[in-house]
């Protein structure tokens, strides 16, 4: 039976998903999240472990090193770079663009659903301004910013299985962020949650509206995701 690995930063990514497929069976692997799905001929292997490529990376290692797996997703949300791109939108990414690697090509899913396409560039930060992701779209040329991409598809690389990028847009190039999300972050890469909510709350006026809009596109995104992924064939 084909085994899927889907590598996303944060479970609630999967939230979508979730609910469109059967119940999940827990997975004991050195991770913040992992689970398995059987849902008609297909297992799909659902892992996450945090933002960036560190993490990423752990993630789809833990994931491979007691299971056969028959493709790759790197999936969860993205920001957009392109102007056309609206939040809720899901890209799937022609091509990665990471650190020294350059860029490269990635497999694209077969799904008949609506969807935006193009290069997605990975990185480990967040990108905070309009005018920083003008600069990295001029610089690069990329339609879309994640920070997981880049690792997962190195990691699928290296185990010559096909890798795939479907992502969902939750902040457009026209959107900058009040929230300092990388100073955030921890030791490890991953966010503080606590951090980020104590932060809003400095700020009422502009931190608190801004959190709350973040969490309507995270849900909005990963219903969109949710649909897409089960409409695929991968």
């Amino acid at each position: 039976m084909e085994t899927l690995l889907l590598i996303a930063a944060e479970p609630m990514e999967f939230s979508g998903l979730l609910r469109r497929l059967p119940s999940p069976e827990p997975l004991r692997l050195p991770v913040d999240y992992a689970s398995r799905i059987k849902a008609g001929d297909r297992y799909w292997m659902l892992v996450a472990n945090g933002p960036g490529p560190r993490l990423a990376a752990i993630a789809v290692q833990a994931a491979m090193a007691g299971a056969r797996v028959d493709a790759i997703v790197s999936t969860g949300f993205c920001g957009g770079l392109d102007p056309v791109l609206e939040a809720g939108d899901v890209f799937v990414a022609d091509a990665v663009l990471f650190g020294s690697t350059g860029s490269n090509p990635a497999s694209k899913p077969a799904c008949s659903r609506r969807h935006s396409g193009g290069v997605i560039v990975c990185g480990d930060w967040v990108i905070q301004s309009v005018e920083e992701k003008q600069t990295v779209r001029s610089k690069t040329g990329a339609s879309a910013v994640d920070m997981e991409s880049g690792a997962v598809q190195a990691c699928a690389r290296d185990a010559r299985v096909p890798f795939y990028c479907v992502r969902a847009v939750t902040d457009t190039a026209r959107e900058g962020f009040f929230l300092d999300f990388n100073s955030a972050r921890d030791e490890e890469g991953r966010f503080v949650r606590g951090r980020i909510l104590k932060a809003a709350l400095r700020h009422p006026v502009s931190g608190v509206p801004e959190l709350i809009r973040l969490m309507r596109r995270a849900r909005m995104a990963a219903d969109a995701l949710g649909g897409f992924l089960t409409a695929c064939e991968f």
